[in-house]
């Protein structure tokens, strides 16, 4: 009679034991989930925000030093870049052909910037 209520018990504690486990286990594993899909489209977002901005033909790096995007972007730059941005009130003119020409040359700086840290956080 033990040999026989044994081969119930143990196989219904088993089947118990792996149904708490596998409901608790899974939330977990579908948050984590939803946290990585929710944090790679919140850097899309981000990306697309700051190319919109920078794609203002008549954006200067003063205005652009005062908006919410810089101050978020900030963290990411080379201090090449934000020099560039920041700079020191003086107006740089850069002659020649290249993309870092013109009247303060500083988007295409950050533009590259961007591009890397696209590239750092694997969304391409």
């Amino acid at each position: 009679m033990d040999v026989e209520l044994s081969k119930i018990i143990i196989p219904a504690l088993a089947g118990l034991l792996s149904g708490v486990v596998g409901s608790l286990v899974a939330p977990w594993v579908n948050w984590g989930i939803e946290k990585k899909k929710l944090q790679r489209q919140n850097r899309v977002e981000f990306i697309q925000k700051a190319r919109e901005l920078l794609s203002n033909e008549s954006l200067t790096n003063e205005e652009f030093r005062n908006t919410a995007m810089y101050s978020q972007l900030k963290q990411y730059l080379s201090v090449d870049a934000v020099r560039a941005v920041e700079g020191d009130g003086s107006v740089k003119i850069a002659f020649g052909k290249s993309r870092m020409s013109g009247l303060n040359p500083f988007k295409n700086k950050v533009l590259d910037e961007i591009s890397q840290l696209e590239e750092r956080w694997k969304l391409l």
